[in-house]
């Protein structure tokens, strides 16, 4: 590509390859407000398929939460 400048410079580039945009886990996960919008998605919703997701990896068939006891 060749660029002329208004003053007249005239200068020789090479355009780069745009790089495909790649989302970034930690975005999503610990610096996004769950209000905000990253790569037009919904912020919360991204969140809540990737727990989804991680619940089917690891085959999660039931969840204990631990109680204190009475007194």
């Amino acid at each position: 590509m060749v660029v002329v400048s208004t003053r007249g410079d005239v200068a020789a580039a090479i355009p780069r390859r745009a790089h495909p945009t790649r989302l970034c886990l930690f975005e999503f996960v610990y610096f996004a407000r769950p209000d905000a919008r990253l790569y037009d998605q919904s912020v919360h919703h991204a969140r809540v398929r990737q727990g989804a997701m991680l619940a089917e990896q690891a085959q999660a068939t039931e969840t204990r939460w631990p109680t204190p006891s009475a007194w």
